[in-house]
């Protein structure tokens, strides 16, 4: 079986041959989309999230960062990802 990439309804994604991308699979897109987030918000990262490594991590011990990195998650729970990482 062959899914269909876009513009077909899957909007499948090859993430091994996406030209311009280092995510090589979705849970790489979720784990990025993840990180870009917790940046963002945060101004740090997931030290636990294997990806993005060349940002400034989250210290463990520092309470602000870690109640950051909760709601984030927290909120990409309650109302979903924003990032776009489509089935392969």
């Amino acid at each position: 079986m062959y899914r269909l990439p876009t513009p077909f309804r899957d909007h499948c994604v090859d993430y091994e041959r996406r030209q311009g991308s280092s995510v090589s699979n979705q849970k790489d897109c979720v784990r990025t989309c993840i990180q870009k987030e917790n940046f963002a918000k945060c101004g740090c990262i997931d030290p636990s999230l294997n990806v993005m490594e060349y940002f400034t991590r989250c210290d463990l011990t520092n309470t602000t960062q870690m109640c950051c990195l909760d709601d984030v998650l927290e909120t990409l729970s309650n109302y979903g990802p924003f990032c776009d990482c489509p089935q392969p």
